[in-house]
């Protein structure tokens, strides 16, 4: 394509631009001015500058910017920054300046249930030997020679919990909120033998233990996917305005 065809099309793209411009009212009308007007400079950038359209393009661009302020707990103001991270989307730091204020607050609950020990008196008869004894018949026939062992179960039970909570506020030209609930738990229980125990029992343990972090990092986990999927519907709202 000459470079006479590519100037016409640029000419093209700089009036269409100049005639939404026109019309245009709302930032989303300005981006699809910055939009014309990047045509326009895109189509006879090869050869050089023909017109203002790279000017008009930052202008109109600069206009079309969404100013948004986010306040947002325990690192996830990055992650919704991560989310609206678009060429006309502008973080400020201040609110009172913003288009849009997305607040993000999230509290936590957590509870360690008190010790539980409990102690089981345990009997049972097992086989240790065999002999051989007349029967009613005078015949010799095995017979099972038993113990009965006395022993005791002891058993140490923990229980953790974690309930977090957050909430979704957005305000400015639009407003939505929600508000999410999750929660996290753990327990971990020991069982030990003491006294004649039998050889088949042996100490063990059930279950994981996590600490309160971990479960806090679980329960944000959860909820943070919750969240993501409103921040997509927030971004939609966002890309009207």
């Amino acid at each position: 394509m000459t470079s006479r065809i590519k100037k016409q099309l640029s000419d093209q793209h700089y009036k269409d631009a100049v005639a939404l411009s026109r019309t245009a009212t709302s930032k989303y009308d300005y981006r699809r001015v910055a939009d014309k007007y990047a045509d326009a400079y895109k189509a006879y950038a090869k050869y050089g500058q023909v017109n203002d359209a790279q000017l008009q393009m930052n202008n109109y661009k600069n206009k079309g910017q969404i100013r948004v302020y986010i306040a947002a707990d325990s690192g996830l103001q990055s992650k919704v920054e991560k989310e609206l991270r678009y060429t006309f989307i502008d973080f400020t730091s201040s609110a009172a300046s913003a288009d849009v204020v997305i607040n993000l607050s999230i509290d936590s609950d957590y509870k360690k249930e008190h010790e539980k020990r409990r102690t089981e008196a345990l009997s049972e008869n097992i086989v240790v030997s065999h002999e051989m004894v007349k029967n009613d018949k005078g015949e010799l026939e095995k017979k099972n020679v038993y113990k009965e062992y006395k022993f005791n179960r002891k058993e140490i039970e923990n229980r953790n919990r974690l309930d977090l909570s957050a909430r979704l506020n957005v305000s400015g030209a639009f407003s939505y909120q929600n508000n999410y609930q999750e929660k996290a738990s753990s327990y971990y229980t020991e069982f030990s033998y003491s006294g004649d125990v039998p050889k088949k029992y042996k100490d063990y343990s059930e279950g994981r233990w996590k600490s309160e972090d971990q479960l806090y990092d679980e329960a944000n986990s959860d909820v943070w996917r919750k969240i993501k999927k409103d921040i997509a519907i927030v971004y939609d709202r966002i890309t009207d305005i």
